[in-house]
């Protein structure tokens, strides 16, 4: 099954008005060295985007890595129709095409749609005047994520988006477990016990 990515040219604001529709808190990814929280099963995985965003569309004009968004919710009772805004539980924002860790509740969370951006110009007049302006891919799918409550750290794959700069062609999930437990390991995460991940790959929803 394929569904649409739309392609447009916004600044900010549209962003931030993402997040005030989603409603969620954000979750930050671990960084080198930090602890897991309690009650928190440690989530790795990665969001690539094929071919790449930087090559399709306009000329990406700086050197920040590009983002993805995406919002996790419980709720699947209301059919998502592109365009649509709805409530979610957490908001994450893993670096596109770089392993992420990151700590969630354990239970079934569900991914209903995305955002990735990158800077293509600056708004050159008016009281936006020197702010940036974005392209902006989104996707609409279901993809359910399983985080095992016996878990201490659990693999979920990774997902990939293949588009043609205006359309997803298709959406799958690649196990690179070696190389995320090599990611793991270099991260040197306080308090992880011995018997490496528990693989539970993300499940794309039809």
């Amino acid at each position: 099954m394929t569904f649409p990515w739309k392609t447009v040219f916004v600044s900010i604001p549209l962003f931030l008005a993402f997040i005030a529709g989603c409603g969620p808190s954000f979750t930050e990814a671990l960084k080198k060295g930090e602890t897991i929280p309690a009650g928190k099963v440690l989530m790795v995985g990665k969001i690539v985007l094929e071919p790449s965003f930087e090559t399709t569309g306009k000329k990406k004009v700086d050197d920040a890595p590009v983002e993805i968004l995406v919002g996790l919710t419980s709720d699947l009772s209301k059919e998502l129709k592109e365009g649509d805004l709805y409530t979610a539980n957490e908001a994450l924002a893993p670096v596109v095409n770089e392993t992420y860790f990151l700590p969630l509740s354990q239970g079934a969370h569900y991914i209903r749609s995305g955002q990735a951006m990158k800077v293509v110009g600056h708004h050159i007049n008016g009281p936006a005047a020197g702010s940036p302006i974005y392209e902006v891919l989104r996707f609409y799918k279901n993809i359910k994520l399983e985080i095992p409550g016996k878990a201490q750290v659990v693999y979920v794959g990774t997902i990939v988006c293949h588009h043609d700069g205006k359309r997803v062609t298709s959406v799958s999930v690649r196990d690179e477990y070696d190389n995320a437990a090599r990611e793991l390991a270099k991260m040197k995460l306080a308090g992880i016990k011995g018997g490496g991940m528990a693989k539970k790959l993300a499940v794309i929803m039809k």
